[in-house]
C-alpha cells in the first residue's frame, strides 16, 4: 500500500506530458536568468532575489504597483481557465478563443508593467520610443476589440470600458507628465480591478452556462 502511495503509476503516466511541458517551461526560464548571468554578467543576486532584499527600502515601497502584479496574473489566469474549461463547445467556440486572446493581452501588458518595457527596455535596448510602444499596444487593442466587437457587446462590456478609460487617462499621464507622480499609478490600478473584474464575471457566467446545458 505504502509503495503505490509512493510511487503511484497511473498518475504518473498521466501528468507524464504536463511535467514535460512545466519543465520545458522551466528550462526556458532558468535558461534566460543563466543567459543574462553568463554573457552580460549580471548578477545572480538581482535576477533571482527580491526586490525588498536588494534595496534598503521599507516593506511598503511600490505597494500599488506590487499589488497590481496579482491583478495582471489573476485576469490571465482567469481567462486561461475559462478557456480550457470551454475545450470541446463548438457552440462556445468564440468564447474560448476570446479568453485565450485575453490572457495574451493581460500577459503582454502584465510583463510591460512589471518590467517597465515601454519605458526602459524597448527605448534603451531597441530604440523604440515609448510613445511608439504605446501605440502599438493601441493597435492590439484595436484588432482585439473589432474581432470580438458582438461578443464584448454581449457581455457586461461597460466594466471592460471603464477599465479601457483608466488604462488610457493613466497613459495621457504618463506621456505629458500632468502630475504622474501622483494619479497614473492610481489611474493604472483602477483600471487595472475593473480589468480584472470584467474578466471574472464574463468567465463565471459562460462556465454556468455550459455547466447547466
Amino acid at each position: 500500500m505504502l509503495i503505490s502511495y509512493l510511487f503511484p503509476k497511473q498518475q504518473l503516466r498521466e501528468i507524464f506530458p504536463t511535467l514535460l511541458t512545466v519543465f520545458f517551461f522551466l528550462t526556458i526560464i532558468f535558461g534566460f536568468v543563466l543567459f543574462l548571468h553568463f554573457n552580460f554578467g549580471v548578477s545572480l543576486n538581482y535576477l533571482t532575489r527580491d526586490f525588498s532584499g536588494l534595496v534598503d527600502v521599507p516593506v511598503y515601497t511600490a505597494f500599488l504597483s506590487q499589488l497590481g502584479m496579482f491583478f495582471w496574473a489573476g485576469s490571465a489566469a482567469i481567462c486561461i481557465l475559462s478557456g480550457a474549461l470551454l475545450a470541446g463547445n463548438e457552440n462556445l467556440k468564440n468564447y474560448k478563443s476570446f479568453f485565450y486572446a485575453s490572457a495574451g493581452i493581460s500577459l503582454m501588458l502584465g510583463l510591460d508593467d512589471v518590467f517597465l518595457l515601454h519605458e526602459s527596455v524597448f527605448p534603451l535596448l531597441l530604440g523604440i520610443s515609448e510613445e511608439v510602444v504605446y501605440m502599438g499596444y493601441a493597435g492590439i487593442m484595436l484588432i482585439y476589440g473589432f474581432r470580438y466587437l458582438k461578443l464584448l457587446l454581449a457581455t457586461e462590456y461597460v466594466l471592460f470600458a471603464l477599465a479601457i478609460v483608466f488604462f488610457g487617462l493613466s497613459i495621457i499621464v504618463d506621456i505629458t507628465n500632468f502630475y504622474s507622480d501622483y494619479i497614473e499609478d492610481p489611474f493604472k490600478f483602477i483600471g487595472l480591478v475593473l480589468w480584472m473584474t470584467y474578466y471574472f464575471r464574463v468567465g463565471k457566467q459562460v462556465i454556468k452556462t455550459r455547466i447547466k446545458k
